[in-house]
C-alpha cells in the first residue's frame, strides 16, 4: 500500500488556524488533542480537522504546506469552504484513495462514496423523519428517515453523521462512541446508517431550508403507510424493521 502524505488545517478553540503535515491524519489531530502536537496547538484546544490533502510524495506535501501557510486568512476559509463541495474516494475495501472528486460527479471506476443515515428516535419509539425541500435534485417532496447525506471531504462516517445532523436539524448529538447498525453497499458507495435516541421537541429543531421542509416524529406503522402511499421514500420495509429493532442496541444474536 502507497504510503500518503497529509497537508491539513486544523480549526482551533480560540478560532485560529494551524496547517501541518503527517503521514497518519487521525493519529496527528488525536495528538494535537491530546496536546501532544504543535506547540501552537497544545493552549488552543480542542482543534477540529477542517481541510486536507493527500500526495504520493512528502516533499510535494512539504511544499504545499508552505504555500498554504503563506496564504490570508481570507484565502484559507475559502479553501476549507472548498472541501464542503467534495468527496473522499474510497477502495473497495474502504480505504482511502487520497483522491477526491467533485459531489455529484461521475466516479472514477473502482472507487467509491460513503453516505450516511441518521434514525432518532424518542422514548415513545417513533422516528423523527423529515420532508424533504420540494426542489431538493433526488426525491424531492418525500418524506425520509431523519437525517441523510454524503460525506465531505475529510470527514468520517461518525463525523459526517454529526455534521449532517447540525446542519438539517440543527440537532447536536455527539457520535464519536456511535457505530452504524448497518452498512448497505450500493454501485458506487457505501452507506452507514445510524440509530439515536434523543428526545426533542419539533419546535426546537432549526430545518435547513433549502434542503428540509418539515420534520414529525412517526411509528413504524405510520411510516410503512407513508411508503405505500408513495409520500415516504421507498425503503424496503424489513430495513425499516431492522432499524426499529436495533435501535436500542439490540443484537441479531439474541440479547
Amino acid at each position: 500500500m502507497i504510503r500518503r502524505n497529509y497537508v491539513y488545517i486544523l480549526k482551533c478553540a480560540d478560532g485560529t488556524l494551524y496547517t501541518g503535515w503527517t503521514t497518519d491524519l487521525d493519529k496527528r489531530v488525536r495528538a494535537h488533542n491530546l496536546g501532544q502536537g504543535a506547540k501552537y496547538t497544545r493552549a488552543r484546544r480542542p482543534v477540529e480537522l477542517v481541510y486536507h490533502e493527500a500526495f504520493d510524495d512528502k516533499i510535494e506535501a512539504q511544499r504545499r504546506e508552505y504555500s498554504i501557510k503563506q496564504l490570508t486568512r481570507a484565502e484559507k476559509e475559502r479553501l476549507i469552504g472548498s472541501m464542503k463541495e467534495r468527496i473522499d474516494l474510497y477502495t473497495v475495501d474502504r480505504e482511502l484513495t487520497g483522491r477526491t472528486a467533485f459531489r455529484g460527479e461521475h466516479l472514477p471506476e473502482g472507487t467509491y462514496r460513503m453516505v450516511i443515515h441518521v434514525c432518532i428516535f424518542n422514548s415513545k419509539d417513533e422516528m423523527l423523519i423529515q420532508k424533504r425541500a420540494d426542489d431538493i435534485v433526488r426525491w424531492p417532496g418525500l418524506w425520509d428517515v431523519s437525517v441523510g447525506g454524503g460525506a465531505s471531504a475529510g470527514d468520517n462516517s461518525r463525523q459526517a453523521a454529526e455534521r449532517e445532523t447540525a446542519e438539517e436539524l440543527g440537532v447536536k448529538i455527539d457520535f464519536s462512541e456511535l457505530r452504524p447498525v448497518i452498512t448497505i453497499n450500493f454501485s458506487d458507495g457505501f452507506d452507514d446508517f445510524y440509530t439515536v435516541d434523543h428526545d426533542v421537541e419539533i419546535s426546537e429543531l432549526h430545518l435547513q431550508e433549502d434542503e428540509v421542509a418539515d420534520a414529525k416524529w412517526a411509528s413504524k406503522e405510520e411510516i410503512e403507510a407513508m411508503i405505500d402511499e408513495g409520500t415516504f421514500i421507498p425503503y424496503q420495509k424489513d430495513l425499516l424493521g431492522y432499524l426499529f429493532f436495533a435501535r436500542n442496541g439490540r443484537s441479531t444474536w439474541g440479547k
